[in-house]
């Protein structure tokens, strides 16, 4: 059996360009936005979000996750 969760993490910077190429190389590792914040000192912050597939190998609640650690 598996079910989905998420994974999730911020990416922060005051640069526009800079933040346009962090969202680019995030979602070719399939991280989507799912929220976007200007901070009072100007730095701008997306959340990111990702689903994950985690396997029930046996009955007894040990669970294997599924994702590349290279991908955060």
């Amino acid at each position: 059996m598996s079910s989905k969760r998420y994974q999730y993490k911020l990416i922060e910077t005051a640069e526009v360009a800079e933040l346009e190429g962090q969202l680019r190389d995030a979602g070719t590792k399939q991280w989507s936005a799912v929220g976007y914040g200007v901070l009072p000192d100007g730095r701008r912050s997306v959340l990111m979000e990702r689903k994950i597939k985690v396997h029930d190998r046996h009955r007894h609640h040990h669970r294997e996750v599924h994702a590349n650690p290279d991908d955060n």
